[in-house]
């Protein structure tokens, strides 16, 4: 399988932890143009660091994404860097609010909205205009199986992430005849700092050890465990590599067997 990517500008949103980094330092060993960004500053000179032992093709941007003018700098410093962007791997977002779903608040569902949607939309607004120019894009939005299988327990961010689901299907239809190529990751269950907030959070709800709720989400799992950030990792670079040259407006589930069809 020929996943070289030399010569390809590639900008990871959530770069600095989780699926987002795994994705980045699996790439830095490709021959990639890497740009990450996220809106911790320290947390993104760690993963600079740790790239740079494999490719000094490595550049930073501390912003937040929810503000379209901190989205639109980034991406205008990317091009200058590399004169182009090719690859745009959308890996942002977050669990928000965790209540019953007749407490939630207006300020929730927009937070929630804002976090996980409007991130990825701003993105792409601002790269999508460089690919027509170039020819050429490829696009990878993440969003969840919370977005086809949603919970009461955390509706806002259910519907968010089902939200990207149908916007990069809408992306497709619009872009795949320009050469550019959109699909959408669905993790289940990821061993993240994300998941340990969410099991933080339940076991403070319901007065739990953290480790037992754990158990009980490894319950619903197939394979009994957690997906690693590598193995959901292999799966987005696969997507926007040549490999995957015919293949948009897809969403591709990776839980390890939970939802079974989408």
């Amino acid at each position: 399988m020929n996943l070289n990517f030399a010569n390809k500008a590639v900008l990871i949103v959530g770069g600095s932890k989780g699926i987002g980094k795994a994705i980045a330092l699996k790439l830095a060993k490709t021959g990639a143009q890497l740009g990450i960004c996220s809106r911790n500053a320290n947390e993104l000179d760690s993963v600079k660091a740790e790239i740079k032992q494999n490719t000094s093709n490595i550049a930073a941007f501390a912003i937040d994404a929810r503000k379209l003018e901190e989205v639109s700098k980034s991406v205008d410093e990317m091009i200058k860097i590399y004169g182009k962007i090719d690859i745009l791997i959308n890996c942002v977002g977050g669990n928000g609010v965790i209540k019953d779903i007749l407490e939630l608040t207006q300020e929730d569902w927009i937070g929630d909205f804002n976090e996980n949607f409007l991130t990825v939309q701003n993105f792409c607004k601002c790269v999508i205009p460089n690919m027509l120019k170039n020819g050429y894009g490829k696009i990878v939005n993440f969003s969840s199986i919370a977005g086809v299988k949603p919970s009461s327990a955390y509706a806002p961010y259910c519907i968010a992430k089902g939200s990207i689901i149908a916007y990069t299907k809408a992306l497709s239809e619009a872009f795949t005849s320009k050469n550019i190529t959109t699909n959408t990751i669905l993790p289940g269950m990821v061993d993240t700092y994300q998941m340990e907030r969410v099991e933080n959070t339940i076991a403070e709800q319901n007065n739990v050890k953290r480790e037992d709720v754990r158990k009980d989400f490894e319950k619903d799992i197939p394979l009994g465990r957690y997906a690693l950030p590598d193995e959901v990792a292999n799966l987005a670079i696969f997507l926007v590599s040549e490999e995957a040259s015919y293949i948009s407006g897809s969403s591709f589930v990776i839980d390890g067997g939970m939802l079974k069809q989408i």
